[in-house]
């Protein structure tokens, strides 16, 4: 018979350093990965967080990309528009926690926050196609109309692009940014990541609500990368 080797009981031995454990459940993202970095079960991951009184990692309570179901926090709206999730922006949505991507570009390219009473307009009046250059800044939805309506007989339709306002066509999968940002995703790429995760809680916000964190704000100086306006 084949000798029998003894098993490795190194790592599990750091099972029995608080202090080492505590540090690993405070960086580990879930369970899961907190038992394949010690060699056990996650049943004894379970035990000991419950014998020295340390959060429970479960993979519902980490919000964002730590979360293992994370997709980049892209979506697409009821009217064919992308939105992105960005619970600390100020114009937030209340429900999805979501600002359109097309608005966050402009913001990127001017330097500045948007007004909410500001409204942009999609040159070829596709709702997806998000790169600056297919893009107009309208102090106002009043402005936005009168530019886009005056001499016009009828307003172009969007039944045929699907997801669109009254288009009977489903929402096709959601795009990436290299779709949505055309030939300038190489410009626009980096500094509309930067302002996006600016956007997004981190490590530090773990305690707190969403109720809290809805609109709070920046944690980082969003333009820091630079712009390209």
């Amino acid at each position: 018979m084949p000798e029998r080797t003894r098993p490795d009981w190194t790592k599990r031995r750091l099972l029995l350093d608080p202090e080492t454990f505590a540090t690993a459940v405070a960086t580990a993202a879930t369970q899961a990965q907190l038992a394949a970095t010690f060699g056990v079960s996650r049943n004894t991951i379970q035990r000991r967080m419950q014998e020295w009184d340390l959060r429970r990692g479960h993979a519902g309570s980490r919000p964002g990309a730590n979360h293992p179901c994370w997709t980049g926090g892209r979506r697409l709206g009821k009217h064919g528009y992308l939105e992105i999730w960005c619970p600390l922006h100020p114009h937030a949505k209340v429900a999805s926690k979501s600002v359109p991507e097309h608005r966050l570009i402009m913001e990127v390219v001017l330097g500045r926050p948007l007004l909410r009473s500001e409204v942009i307009h999609h040159r070829d009046n596709h709702p997806r196609h998000n790169w600056p250059t297919n893009l107009v800044v309208y102090p106002n939805n009043a402005a936005h109309l009168k530019a886009e309506l005056t001499g016009r007989v009828k307003a172009t339709p969007r039944a045929s692009i699907p997801g669109a306002y009254q288009s009977h066509q489903s929402n096709p999968r959601c795009p990436d940014a290299r779709a949505t940002l055309g030939d300038s995703f190489l410009e626009m790429g980096g500094p509309l990541a930067f302002y996006i995760e600016s956007f997004r809680p981190t490590s530090a916000h773990r305690t707190q609500t969403y109720r809290t964190l809805l609109r709070a704000g920046a944690w980082r100086h969003p333009f820091q990368s630079g712009s390209t306006a």
